[in-house]
């Protein structure tokens, strides 16, 4: 049943499984989609550490940790962006 899915889904995207691994090595290592992939990560990474600080300071309790609200939502568009910018890339390229 798998196998019927994938075939189902590859035929979908135009291809065969031997035209997948012809692909193969074109879809692991392209590279928009590995700088794509630093972006989304480095993005999510920045929204959790603006979390932990506000954390921090609620259980340091700063009476101003609310302070980090803004940043946390212009981190998490940001994160956002790059992750949508991904999904976009793999849809589109399928790799």
């Amino acid at each position: 049943m798998f196998l019927l899915a994938i075939n189902v889904q590859l035929r979908g995207w135009g291809m065969t499984p031997r035209g997948l691994w012809k692909k193969w090595p074109e879809i692991l290592f392209c590279k928009v989609k590995q700088r794509l992939i630093a972006d989304f990560l480095a993005t999510s990474h920045e929204l959790m550490e603006l979390h932990n600080q506000q954390t921090q300071a609620a259980l340091d309790e700063d009476p101003d940790f609310a302070r980090f609200d803004d940043l946390i939502h212009m981190a998490r568009e940001i994160r956002d962006e790059s992750k949508y910018a991904l999904i976009a890339h793999l849809d589109e390229h399928h790799c």
